[in-house]
Protein backbone atom coordinates (compact mmCIF):
# COMPACT_ATOMS: atom_id res chain seq x y z
CA UNK A 1 0.00 0.00 0.00
CA UNK A 2 1.62 3.41 -1.06
CA UNK A 3 1.76 5.66 1.43
CA UNK A 4 -1.03 8.22 0.15
CA UNK A 5 -3.21 5.39 -0.16
CA UNK A 6 -2.34 4.43 3.48
CA UNK A 7 -2.59 8.16 5.06
CA UNK A 8 -6.28 8.43 3.26
CA UNK A 9 -7.44 4.63 4.41
CA UNK A 10 -6.21 5.88 8.31
CA UNK A 11 -8.03 9.67 7.27
CA UNK A 12 -11.33 8.01 7.24
CA UNK A 13 -10.93 5.43 9.91
CA UNK A 14 -10.51 8.17 11.86
CA UNK A 15 -13.75 9.84 10.34
CA UNK A 16 -15.46 7.13 11.29
CA UNK A 17 -15.13 7.08 14.81
CA UNK A 18 -17.45 8.38 17.61
CA UNK A 19 -16.92 12.10 18.65
CA UNK A 20 -15.26 12.52 15.29
CA UNK A 21 -15.97 16.23 13.98
CA UNK A 22 -18.30 16.18 10.58
CA UNK A 23 -17.40 18.93 9.35
CA UNK A 24 -13.90 20.57 9.12
CA UNK A 25 -13.71 23.87 10.61
CA UNK A 26 -10.44 25.90 10.81
CA UNK A 27 -9.37 26.37 15.04
CA UNK A 28 -10.37 29.34 16.30
CA UNK A 29 -8.09 32.63 15.96
CA UNK A 30 -5.82 32.40 19.01
CA UNK A 31 -7.52 34.88 21.85
CA UNK A 32 -5.26 37.62 23.11
CA UNK A 33 -4.47 37.14 26.70
CA UNK A 34 -6.51 38.11 30.07
CA UNK A 35 -3.36 38.57 31.69
CA UNK A 36 -3.23 42.39 32.33
CA UNK A 37 0.41 43.94 31.78
CA UNK A 38 1.93 45.92 34.77
CA UNK A 39 -0.73 45.20 37.20
CA UNK A 40 -1.83 41.85 38.38
CA UNK A 41 -5.22 40.65 39.22
CA UNK A 42 -6.33 40.32 42.51
CA UNK A 43 -6.90 36.30 41.61
CA UNK A 44 -3.82 36.06 40.29
CA UNK A 45 -1.86 38.12 43.67
CA UNK A 46 -3.89 35.75 45.64
CA UNK A 47 -3.18 32.50 44.06
CA UNK A 48 0.47 33.77 43.52
CA UNK A 49 1.10 33.92 47.82
CA UNK A 50 -0.86 31.06 48.55
CA UNK A 51 0.86 28.80 46.11
CA UNK A 52 4.32 30.22 45.71
CA UNK A 53 3.74 29.89 42.12
CA UNK A 54 7.24 31.08 40.45
CA UNK A 55 5.84 33.01 37.74
CA UNK A 56 5.15 36.86 36.87
CA UNK A 57 2.34 38.47 34.95
CA UNK A 58 4.78 40.27 32.94
CA UNK A 59 5.91 36.62 31.88
CA UNK A 60 2.68 34.82 31.96
CA UNK A 61 2.23 35.22 27.96
CA UNK A 62 5.79 33.75 27.47
CA UNK A 63 5.24 30.86 29.13
CA UNK A 64 4.36 27.59 28.07
CA UNK A 65 1.09 25.94 28.49
CA UNK A 66 1.91 23.83 31.04
CA UNK A 67 3.65 26.45 33.45
CA UNK A 68 0.07 28.64 33.30
CA UNK A 69 -1.93 28.53 36.10
CA UNK A 70 -5.06 28.81 34.03
CA UNK A 71 -8.53 28.85 36.08
CA UNK A 72 -6.55 28.41 39.64
CA UNK A 73 -5.39 32.15 39.14
CA UNK A 74 -8.23 33.49 37.61
CA UNK A 75 -7.05 33.29 34.14
CA UNK A 76 -8.47 31.14 30.67
CA UNK A 77 -8.58 27.74 30.94
CA UNK A 78 -5.35 25.68 30.16
CA UNK A 79 -5.22 23.07 27.58
CA UNK A 80 -4.86 20.42 30.14
CA UNK A 81 -8.05 21.94 31.90
CA UNK A 82 -9.91 21.70 28.32
CA UNK A 83 -9.34 18.07 27.59
CA UNK A 84 -10.16 17.41 30.87
CA UNK A 85 -13.49 19.28 31.02
CA UNK A 86 -13.98 17.41 27.23
CA UNK A 87 -13.25 13.82 28.71
CA UNK A 88 -15.85 14.47 32.04
CA UNK A 89 -18.24 15.42 29.31
CA UNK A 90 -18.07 11.96 27.58
CA UNK A 91 -18.42 10.48 30.70
CA UNK A 92 -14.39 8.85 29.82
CA UNK A 93 -13.67 10.34 33.63
CA UNK A 94 -15.47 9.23 36.89
CA UNK A 95 -17.72 12.31 37.67
CA UNK A 96 -16.46 12.02 41.10
CA UNK A 97 -13.08 13.27 39.72
CA UNK A 98 -14.55 15.94 37.37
Amino acid sequence: MSRPIATTALAVALLACEGAPTEMTPPPAPAESRVERGTAGEDFQQFQQDSGYPHSVEEYDQLPGYLQCGTACGREPTSGEQQRAHLCERGSIDPSEC
